[in-house]
């Protein structure tokens, strides 16, 4: 029988965002797969609960709110500031910035410009929270198994891991991009304080720590 879906596999699968009315606003068939480790948060809400327990040739369903809006963009190319500018984001307002799953495929370069754009569209107080990679982990003698097959995963579609940030280093790179860091949690910290009775069933991710910050 095949495996079923659960925290810590590597998922590949593609997917068709389809809208109200039809039309079809994003579709990985014929192109490269999403690539993602199961558990790790790093993907639309709702997306790991609906596959959870599936097995390889399965397909589901899953519904996302109206008011989250698809964008395409390639950040090593184009601004955050500049993709934003093609939704309905108002600038003026207060607004939490979701950044998961991203700066991992990014250079240093890219992800301190995205950043810097983030804090330049956003009103002061708003905040970000955003995953990465302990940078250790791209010069270890021996790496977490789990890391190695995802990097093989996403490195098979041509999306490999690029870079991650020194944690001991966070504060003072997001405070050159205008950012103040309230909080830079590991995963066994961030698993142990939303399913401390393993109700969830979360599995910490080696080497992935998650941050939040303000724009000052």
């Amino acid at each position: 029988m095949k495996p079923a879906i659960a925290d810590g596999h590597a998922i590949t699968i593609h997917y068709r965002l389809t809208l109200d009315d039809g039309c079809i606003a994003d579709d990985s068939f014929g192109g490269e797969p999403l690539v993602y480790l199961h558990g790790a948060r790093n993907v639309v809400p709702g997306l790991e609960r609906q596959l959870t327990g599936k097995h390889v040739g399965d397909t589901c369903e899953v519904e996302v709110p109206p008011s989250l809006h698809f964008l395409s963009a390639d950040l090593a190319r184009e601004s955050v500031d500049e993709v934003l500018s093609r939704s309905p984001f108002h600038v003026e307002q207060p607004a939490f910035f979701s950044w998961l799953g991203v700066t991992m495929y990014l250079t240093r370069e890219a992800n301190l410009a995205a950043l810097a754009a983030i804090a330049r569209c956003g009103t002061p107080g708003s905040e970000l929270v955003f995953t990465y990679l302990d940078q250790a982990v791209f010069h270890l003698e021996r790496v977490p198994a789990a890391f190695v097959e995802l990097q093989q995963a996403v490195s098979a579609v041509g999306e490999p891991f690029v870079s991650g940030f020194d944690p001991g280093a966070l504060a003072a790179d997001l405070e050159s991009v205008g950012f103040e860091l309230l909080e830079d949690l590991e995963d066994p910290e961030l698993v142990g304080r939303y399913d401390k009775h393993d109700a969830n069933e979360l599995r910490p991710v080696p080497r992935s720590r998650i941050a939040r910050a303000r724009i000052k």
